[in-house]
């Protein structure tokens, strides 16, 4: 699946709501999102976003497939590129368990189709799964404000994170990114605007 076919997708059931009038203003909004939870994770790490930019494209697809049903979007759009669309596990987990907040790695260690891939298939999943995770935050601590300044902040802010995948991954598979920090930062920005 490429580039052009994963964004038809994406259109596609963005359209398919729309012809039932099921689409809201926040569906519309959820598919830019999506294309810029790509830019983000380009810009935090642009080898591996590059790599698995159905990843992140297909993040939020749970949420026009059931678009009344929003608290499983993420099992949901798992569910379906699993079964309809054939993806591997490496580049569907981090969609899985990307809602996950504090447990996330814990849900994800113990995943069936987690434990059954190579160790260096758990390192990549591990880090995608943050990746996603930081990107989707970044994104959408930036849409709650919906101000330039806060945008052109985060995008000089994340310049210097262009190199910074790590090789191996702290204890059993703990670990943290550069992108922990400017979550913070963004956030104390937002709210004190």
């Amino acid at each position: 699946m490429n580039y052009r076919q994963v964004k038809k997708i994406l259109k596609t059931k963005y359209r398919i709501l729309k012809s039932r009038k099921l689409a809201t203003p926040y569906h519309k909004n959820k598919l830019k999102h999506s294309f810029y939870i790509l830019k983000i994770a380009k810009q935090i790490n642009s080898g591996v976003a590059t790599q698995c930019y159905k990843t992140f494209l297909l993040h939020d697809i749970g949420r026009f497939v059931h678009p009344l049903n929003d608290n499983n979007h993420a099992f949901v759009g798992y569910k379906i590129l699993k079964h309809d669309y054939k993806m591997k596990e490496q580049y569907i987990l981090p969609i899985k368990y990307h809602e996950c907040d504090i447990d996330w790695e814990n849900r994800l260690s113990q995943d069936d189709m987690f434990e059954d891939l190579s160790l260096e298939d758990k390192k990549k999943v591990i880090y995608l799964t943050k990746l996603l995770k930081d990107a989707d935050v970044i994104s959408n601590m930036m849409s709650l404000n919906n101000k330039k300044n806060i945008i052109n902040f985060s995008i000089t802010q994340l310049e210097y994170l262009d190199n910074f995948l790590h090789d191996s991954i702290c204890r059993k598979y703990e670990y943290t990114t550069h992108a922990d920090d400017l979550i913070y930062i963004l956030w104390t920005k937002v709210n004190n605007l």
